[in-house]
Formats: structure tokens, C-alpha cells, sequence
């Protein structure tokens, strides 16, 4: 079991918390461009407010440091395994994020699960719910 130090917990917080600060902005950039492109081509895009809805609410959170983000990102993290093992991709840059979003999701659940991590966001207990 690796064991992560305080200064270790914010470096890692503040990379995840800049990836889904980006992933946030480019999902609302998308909406706003389709939007004034036209109103057809919104509505085609508008699954990107999910995205937008839930990279907004774990950046905010972890931003925050509330307690309440742990579990939101253990299930955001756990139903991204699953999709990503679920998934076919047929071109070798989907292979490749298919992999990345998988490796990332796995770190993902097992950096905030660990005992410091929820320590620092304030989490009680022992289960994550």
C-alpha cells in the first residue's frame, strides 16, 4: 500500500482538479458554440451538458475540499470502468482512450479511497458512503 503525504494529496487534487476544470470549460465551450451556430445542431449536442453538469460539481468540490466528493467521484470513477471495459473501439485513438480512461479511472478509485485522501476532504468513517 502506498501512503500519500499531505504535500503528495495536494499536488495530485490539484492535477484532477485542473482536468476536470478543462474538461468543464470544453464542454460548455461546445454547448455555447453549437448553441449560437445553430439550434438543430445544439440540441444534437446537448448529452454535453452531463459532462459539463458533473466535471463542474467535482472540480467545485474538490475545489472546496467537501466531504460530499468522494463518493460522487467513487461512482463517476466506477460506472467509467465499467462503460470502458463495455466498450468497442474501432480506431487506435479510441483503443487509446478507451485504456487511458480505464488506467484513469482506477487510480481515480483507489487515490480516493485511501484513508489520508478522505482524512484531508474531511470524510468520516471507514466505508466512503
Amino acid at each position: 500500500m502506498i501512503h500519500f503525504s499531505e504535500k503528495q494529496i495536494r499536488i495530485i487534487v490539484t492535477v484532477v482538479k485542473s482536468l476536470y476544470l478543462f474538461i468543464f470549460l470544453l464542454a460548455v465551450a461546445i454547448l455555447f458554440l453549437s448553441f449560437v451556430h445553430s439550434l438543430e445542431r445544439f440540441m444534437s449536442q446537448i448529452f454535453l451538458g452531463l459532462p459539463a453538469v458533473v466535471s463542474g460539481t467535482i472540480f467545485f468540490g474538490l475545489h472546496k475540499r467537501k466531504a460530499w466528493i468522494i463518493p460522487i467521484i467513487v461512482l463517476v470513477s466506477a460506472f467509467s470502468l465499467v462503460t470502458g471495459f463495455l466498450s468497442f473501439p474501432d480506431t487506435l485513438s479510441a483503443i487509446i482512450g478507451k485504456w487511458f480512461g480505464i488506467f484513469w479511472a482506477m487510480f481515480m478509485l483507489y487515490f480516493f479511497t485511501r484513508k489520508e485522501v478522505r482524512e484531508y476532504f474531511g470524510a468520516k468513517g471507514i466505508f466512503v458512503f
